[in-house]
C-alpha cells in the first residue's frame, strides 16, 4: 500500500493551474469547465494530477489508465491493475493505492456540533463522544467521521443511509468497525497531519506505510 498527500495551494497560481490542466488526460480536462466553482476546479485538478503522478510511477498508461465509476460514483481503473481512492479537504489532496480494494478519507478539524453527531452517527459513537470531556469531543468526532467515510468508501458505497448502520469503536489497541456488535473484517490506518485526520480502510493491511508528500511544483 502507498499513501500520498499533496498541498493544493500551489494551484491558486493561475498560470500553474492552467499548466497543470494541460498535463491531465483529455477526459478530465473536459470536466473542469470554466463554469465550475474555482475551489472545485482546483480540487479536481489536484486530484487528477496526483492520480496521474501515481499511475505513471507504477507505469500504468493509455488504456490501462482508463477509469470508470460504479453505481455510487466510486472510480476504478478498468484494467484492474491497481485500486485507488482519492479524498480532499481544506488545502490537501489524498490518494491511497494498493492491490486490494480500499477507502481513504481526509478531514480537516473544524467545529463539532453534537446535535449533528446525534443525528448522523451510530448511537454507540454518540454515547462515546458525550462521555468525553468537552474539549476532546471535536477531535474525536472528526476522527470517527474520517474512519467511517474510509470504511464506506472501501465498500464502494455512498454515505446516504449508511452512517448509522455501523459503529466505529475506539479500542485500547486501535480502532475497529462493528455492525450489530460484531466486528467487521476491515482494518484501519490512521495519520495525524497538522490539523487533518487521515484514515485508510481495507482488508489487506499488513503494515503502516509512510505518508508520502508530493510537491506539484516538481511536476511542471
Amino acid at each position: 500500500m502507498e499513501i500520498y498527500i499533496a498541498d493544493n495551494n500551489i494551484l491558486k497560481n493561475s498560470k500553474l493551474f492552467f499548466r497543470a490542466i494541460q498535463l491531465l488526460p483529455e477526459r478530465r480536462q473536459k470536466k473542469l469547465k470554466s463554469g465550475t466553482a474555482e475551489k472545485t476546479r482546483m480540487q479536481s485538478a489536484g486530484a487528477g494530477l496526483l492520480l496521474d503522478y501515481i499511475l505513471k510511477k507504477h507505469e500504468i498508461y493509455g488504456e490501462n489508465a482508463e477509469i470508470y465509476t460504479n453505481g455510487y460514483g466510486k472510480p476504478y481503473l478498468r484494467s484492474g491493475l491497481l485500486y485507488f481512492n482519492l479524498s480532499h479537504s481544506g488545502e490537501y489532496i489524498l490518494c491511497a493505492v494498493d492491490k486490494n480494494e480500499l477507502g481513504a478519507d481526509i478531514q480537516k478539524s473544524n467545529i463539532c456540533h453534537m446535535d449533528l453527531a446525534k443525528r448522523f452517527l451510530h448511537t454507540d459513537e454518540y454515547d462515546y463522544l458525550i462521555g468525553l470531556p468537552t474539549e476532546k469531543q471535536t477531535e474525536a468526532f472528526f476522527r470517527i467521521w474520517t474512519l467511517k467515510e474510509s470504511y464506506i468508501k472501501a465498500l464502494g458505497r455512498g454515505i446516504a443511509g449508511m452512517l448509522d448502520t455501523f459503529a466505529i469503536k475506539i479500542l485500547a489497541d486501535g480502532v475497529a468497525a462493528y455492525q450489530e456488535n460484531k466486528p467487521l473484517p476491515y482494518q484501519f490506518i490512521e495519520y495525524e497531519f497538522t490539523e487533518y485526520h487521515i484514515a485508510v480502510c481495507t482488508t489487506g493491511i499488513t503494515s503502516k506505510p509512510a505518508l508520502q508528500q508530493v510537491d506539484f511544483a516538481d511536476l511542471y
